[in-house]
């Protein structure tokens, strides 16, 4: 877990996603532009913008008086909490629609969860390492983050137009295959794989996650392979060759073939052409 506090003077021009992290930045005065998934959207005040892991965000601009909490916690985390109340359904709802607005009395709740869980964030570190009140405090420090998720969770589908239906089998074999596939893409790109953990044939397996997201499980590898390579070729200084490296491609040229039979492009052409999403 991390809180980053962000004005017009200290923004980073850079990605402020991780691949393995959920994410919420949160506005509470002025305006800031963001690229998010290669669109473009502006937050204005009491606006928040969830992302998922494996998501690209990137802050571009901002007003002057524009001030923002930045919040990001580890999937391992934050994806058993979500499975007990969401669905295939309503995750791929927050991913597609991510931006929520809060009305003032919410935004003083979101503003005094992040205030409290900061207080315990910054004296986690003095506290002599592994005494029962360092213990007792990373617990308090989960216990608040589950309730600051919860928080934002309830304040996004309190203005939800579309009913959710509740979790059913195929919704559990889904939310297995999102925690597997976010640990593993790195080095397991094979369906086979994510089956195997469940039980299940590949043919199965792949008409149920098809069945349930829309997508099959090969299309949602893909994606979250492409996506962390795609940031890796925009924000970072690495060669090609050692972002194939990073990504477990037994080769560059092996690496070149996968981006470009899903991107249609190069990686190389990727990173000189801006405008290519």
């Amino acid at each position: 877990m991390k809180i980053t506090e962000i004005n017009a003077g200290n923004m980073p021009r850079k990605a402020i996603s991780s691949f393995n992290h959920f994410g919420f930045l949160f506005c509470t005065s002025g305006t800031i532009l963001i690229e998010f998934e290669q669109h473009q959207v502006e937050l204005s005040e009491n606006q928040g913008l969830v992302y998922m892991p494996s998501t690209s965000v990137v802050l571009l601009s901002s007003s002057e008086s524009m001030f923002c909490y930045h919040i990001e916690a580890e999937c391992d985390f934050i994806l058993p909490l979500t499975n007990k109340l969401l669905n295939v359904e309503t995750l791929l709802h927050v991913r597609k629609n991510p931006i929520v607005t809060l009305p003032n009395e919410e935004r003083e709740t979101i503003l005094r969860a992040i205030n409290y869980l900061q207080s315990y964030l910054d004296r986690v570190d003095s506290l002599q390492k592994d005494s029962i009140n360092q213990l007792l405090v990373k617990e308090i420090i989960n216990s608040l983050t589950s309730a600051l998720m919860y928080e934002v969770l309830r304040c996004f589908f309190a203005n939800a137009t579309q009913s959710f239906k509740p979790s059913c089998r195929a919704d559990e074999v889904f939310q297995k295959f999102t925690i597997a596939l976010y640990g593993n893409y790195r080095t397991q790109r094979e369906v086979s794989f994510y089956a195997n953990l469940q039980n299940m044939s590949p043919n199965y397996f792949t008409t149920t996650i098809t069945r349930n997201s829309g997508q099959s499980p090969l299309r949602w590898i893909a994606q979250m392979v492409i996506a962390e390579a795609k940031q890796q070729l925009r924000q970072t200084d690495l060669s090609i060759k050692e972002i194939a490296a990073e990504l477990n491609f037994p080769t560059q040229t092996f690496f070149g073939k996968y981006f470009k039979q899903h991107t249609g492009v190069s990686p190389r052409r990727f990173r000189q052409s801006p405008n290519l999403e």
